[in-house]
């Protein structure tokens, strides 16, 4: 399966998410924005990797990319590798590794804030499946699109896998 800017997910993700697999930034492309530069959303997410302004302006900045263009690929791609980063490096207690990745997945989409809350209400577990199970009492009715976002990932890595992505 080929995907377009394979080297640079390659790259940026052994820059910035060592020992993490390139296909889950390529699964997170594919559901963000179907790989489509200069997608818009409704609440202005831009670019490949759908990064809201204000997440844009901090991470931007923090990597010197001044005056940087969401919808360049490779610099989009750059900084939502390292935000991602900043999500998986937030869940640092001992949980199973998918489990670390759903939750850095689901924190990208709804917010680390939000998690955070969600695993408090579920009394400080530690799994991806309670503490999501807690995340309709943070974000209400939005917490289904940030399983379903979790679950779409995670079948489009799957279809990489198998494909040969």
């Amino acid at each position: 399966m080929s995907t377009p800017y394979k080297n640079t997910i390659v790259g940026m993700t052994q820059r910035y998410l060592p020992n993490y697999d390139p296909r889950l930034i390529a699964a997170q492309i594919q559901q963000e924005s179907a790989w489509k530069t200069d997608a818009r959303s409704p609440v202005g997410a831009q670019g490949l990797m759908q990064i809201m302004p204000d997440t844009w302006a901090e991470e931007a900045s923090q990597l010197g990319l001044i005056n940087a263009n969401p919808d360049e690929p490779t610099t989009n791609i750059q900084v939502g590798c390292a935000y991602m980063a900043q999500m998986l490096n937030g869940w640092t207690a001992p949980r199973p590794p998918l489990d670390r990745i759903c939750l850095a997945l689901a924190s990208y989409n709804a917010g680390f804030g939000h998690l955070l809350k969600a695993q408090k209400l579920a009394g400080n577990a530690n799994d991806y499946a309670s503490i999501i199970a807690a995340l309709p009492r943070v974000t209400g009715t939005h917490a289904t699109e940030t399983r379903t976002y979790v679950k779409r990932i995670l079948k489009f890595y799957n279809e990489f896998v198998i494909y040969g992505w």
